[in-house]
């Protein structure tokens, strides 16, 4: 049985454990709803990405982070009854600073 934490993202990807916006209190803007963004929290990340032409580009979420993301990047992937995103790095939208889970 394969479980979350024994996926490791390369070239650019990220795992992330998707969360409930309401149920976790995340409250968007009328902008970022058009797009449908959803919220996760950050599993693995690849150490960089390569872009096509060789370069190597930094990864500026670490594992931890809450983040918003392209709702509609990635592929889904359920493991143990619990919904995940593999997603590139390209599509996460921004890092929920100072965000405390609810109890």
């Amino acid at each position: 049985m394969i479980k979350a934490e024994d996926i490791e993202c390369i070239n650019g990807n990220v795992l992330i454990e998707v969360l409930d916006q309401e149920e976790n209190s995340i409250l968007l803007p009328e902008n970022f709803k058009k797009e449908q963004p959803k919220f996760g929290r950050v599993l693995s990340v690849a150490d960089e990405y390569i872009s096509p032409q060789g370069n190597s580009i930094k990864i500026f979420v670490k594992v931890g982070d809450y983040v918003l993301y392209g709702g509609f990047a990635g592929d889904e992937l359920e493991l143990n009854g619990k919904e995940y995103r593999l997603v590139e790095a390209l599509y996460i939208k921004t890092i929920v600073k100072n965000y405390k889970p609810v109890a």
